[in-house]
């Protein structure tokens, strides 16, 4: 029971990026340019937003990427990228990311080194997550 509390519980009470909102917004579907890329390639995800509350607000979008098999631990996800937009009461506002491997996928080792492995990563915003795979 190390580092848990006995009587309540230890998970936070409001998710990172959990803000209050006079409106709603509804998430499409992640649209990747591709889902099969190389090293030198960059791929750009899209996500529509849509205001569906009766009043504008400002929408901010959180990109995280996760690599669920490597040589070494890595986080779970790690944010890469976040875009806070206004939209109107209505309106649809297109969210990209584009993803440069070296950057964006890459991960420092325990001797400090870069390094990209090869495989498949996942993009997720919200309760949205679509495969890329990075080939050789």
């Amino acid at each position: 029971h190390q580092g848990k509390y006995q009587d309540i519980p230890s998970t936070p009470l409001y998710g990172f990026g959990h803000g209050l909102s006079y409106t709603t917004f509804e998430y499409g579907d992640l649209k990747p340019s591709a889902v099969t890329f190389r090293r030198g390639d960059k791929v750009t995800v899209e996500i529509a937003v849509t205001n569906t509350g009766k009043m504008d607000g400002a929408e901010t979008v959180h990109w995280f990427v996760s690599d669920p098999v490597c040589t070494i631990s890595r986080p779970v996800r790690v944010l890469k990228h976040f875009e806070k937009q206004p939209i109107r009461c209505g309106e649809t506002h297109l969210f990209r990311f584009e993803i440069d491997p070296e950057r964006d996928l890459s991960f420092t080792d325990g001797d400090g080194r870069r390094f990209l492995e090869t495989g498949d990563y996942y993009v997720i915003v919200k309760d949205r997550k679509v495969k890329l795979t990075l080939t050789e």
